[in-house]
Order: structure tokens, then C-alpha cells, then sequence
């Protein structure tokens, strides 16, 4: 795979030719949901093994080849479903895949979320990086050893957005923010691959009374709040009345529910069999629900 960021140290959101950049073939669309199919063919971007990808609404999806089927779906009450499906098909390959969308609860109403609350409440470690943020095989507790001071990343208990992202230094070096991989930690009784309970995410905004809950199968997610954002993006037309017109740093955030990331270069966390597949393998399911109420 081509190593495309940091003059040729690592590679970063599949190659050249990431699949938010490849041409999808529209499968099945209705009046709450559009699928896309894509196939990799093995050997593209120097990735091992045949992969045939479907999905609906494809932002920017991560590693790697696969045969893939991806369906977002929209549902009452206020409910998005996103499933992602894929099958290598002839040999072992890395998969692991997730969408990309930016969300911003607020409406846009303020320049920044900082002010949002947060709560992951099965997010007790991260992964460490180095500065150039590549994965260096620690695991961080983000909850022990006590500490006199709270650790920013931590938000097993609700709290201000801003109180993690103004404080952490953990994004590289020179950064302030969250760009982050955090793992889930879940009670024994529930397993990350077959329930969604409990939730993962809880996200509110106080400009707007939107929450969102989101539940996943995956064993954690990267969360990235629009730190890199300089005010060069517009904001979408319908937007614009809410007095932002381009996105601010920290003015939305992303989340991707998805395995350890670099696993494939960890096997001491044992997790190499949620993240490389073979042709006699089940299926990888990357599912997630994203519920809006307004509280």
C-alpha cells in the first residue's frame, strides 16, 4: 500500500486512491436508503486479496481490500443505520473500514462544540501514538491510576467537550485536541460482536437540545474534532442563516466506530482476527445506529 503521508512513513486513509476517491456503482436506492457497491480487485494500492465493497453514503472509508457492502439507512423515530459488509474473496487481508461523517449538533449556531458534552462511557483506554500520531504499541489507561488532576481524554462521565480537546496534547506533536483512538471496555455480560447495548456514544448540544446515542459493534472508534479545520470549508447553503458560514477548528467532529487501529502491525493485542480476513472467513460487519431525540 502506498505510503502517503509523512514522506513515505505511513500510510493514511488507504493509499493514493482512498475509497471516498474510487467510483462506487449505485446497487439499490429507495425513499430512506441508497447502497453502493464497490470491488477491489487484489493487488490494487499493493493491498493482498480480492474484496467486493457495498455501501450507502461513502464518506471516507479506511483500509483496505475487500469485497464490501455499506447501507445507510434512514428510519422513524430520527434514526440512521449504518452497515458496513465486506468479504475478502480469494486470499487474507486487512480490513477495517469505517465512514467519515463530520457532524455538528449545534446547527452551526456557535463557531465551535466545546461547549457540547460527551460521554463514553466504555472508553477507559486509547492508543498512544508517537508525534507523527502512528499507533506505538501501548495501550493508555485513561482512567488509572487516579490522578490528582482528570485525564482529558476521559469521559466515562459526561463533560464538556472543551475540557478534553483544550487540554490534550495527545494528537502529535504540537497539537491540541482529539484525534484519537479510543477502545471500549465493555461489561463481561456484552459482548462488541453481537449487541449494541449498551450505548457507546452520547453527544448533546446546547444550542440546538439535539442529542445523539449512538451504538456499535465495533471495539472502539476515532474520534477527531475538526482540529485541522482553518475556516476554508463552507458550510453547507441551508446553513449559512445560522451566522457561521465556514467551518471553525473544532467546529464539527468525526466519529468512526471501528477495531484497534495498526493492528495488523500489533499482534501482541490480540485482536488480528477482527482485522485480517480470509475467503472462509464470516463476514466483517462494521454496524452502528445513530439515534437524535432533542432533550
Amino acid at each position: 500500500m502506498p505510503n502517503n503521508e509523512h514522506d513515505g512513513l505511513n500510510s493514511l486513509h488507504g493509499g493514493n486512491i482512498g475509497y471516498d476517491a474510487r467510483n462506487w456503482t449505485v446497487v439499490q436506492t429507495n425513499t430512506s436508503s441508497i447502497t453502493f457497491s464497490l470491488f477491489d480487485p487484489s493487488g490494487f494500492q499493493g493491498s493482498p486479496g480480492s474484496v467486493v465493497r457495498s455501501s450507502f453514503i461513502i464518506c471516507a472509508l479506511r483500509l483496505i481490500i475487500q469485497v464490501t457492502y455499506v447501507t445507510y439507512t434512514l428510519s422513524s423515530p430520527a434514526r440512521l443505520t449504518s452497515r458496513i459488509v465486506s468479504m475478502s474473496l480469494d486470499q487474507k487481508t486487512p480490513i477495517m473500514l469505517a465512514n467519515h461523517i463530520y457532524w455538528n449538533l449545534g446547527a452551526f449556531a456557535q463557531p465551535n462544540i466545546l461547549n457540547d458534552t460527551l460521554h463514553l462511557p466504555y472508553a477507559k483506554r486509547s492508543i498512544a501514538t508517537d508525534g507523527i500520531q502512528i499507533p506505538t504499541g501501548e495501550l493508555d489507561s485513561l482512567v488509572y491510576p487516579w490522578q490528582s488532576n482528570p485525564v482529558p481524554l476521559n469521559f466515562t462521565s459526561p463533560k464538556r467537550i472543551g475540557d478534553g480537546s483544550e487540554y490534550s496534547k495527545q494528537c502529535g506533536t504540537g497539537c491540541t485536541g482529539i484525534d484519537n483512538a479510543f477502545i471500549f471496555d465493555r461489561p463481561a455480560y456484552y459482548s462488541s460482536q453481537d449487541s449494541l447495548e449498551p450505548y457507546a456514544l452520547k453527544w448533546s448540544s446546547p444550542d440546538t437540545g439535539i442529542t445523539m446515542t449512538m451504538k456499535t459493534n465495533q471495539g472502539g472508534l476515532q474520534i477527531y474534532d475538526c482540529l485541522g479545520q482553518a475556516g476554508t470549508v463552507p458550510v453547507k447553503a441551508s446553513q449559512k442563516g445560522s451566522g457561521v458560514e465556514f467551518i471553525q477548528k473544532y467546529g464539527c467532529m468525526v466519529i468512526e466506530t471501528q477495531e484497534y487501529i495498526d493492528a495488523p502491525n500489533h499482534p501482541e493485542w490480540g485482536v488480528q482476527d477482527k482485522v485480517i480476513y480470509g475467503p472462509t472467513d464470516a463476514p466483517v460487519v462494521n454496524f452502528a445506529t445513530y439515534d437524535f431525540t432533542i432533550e
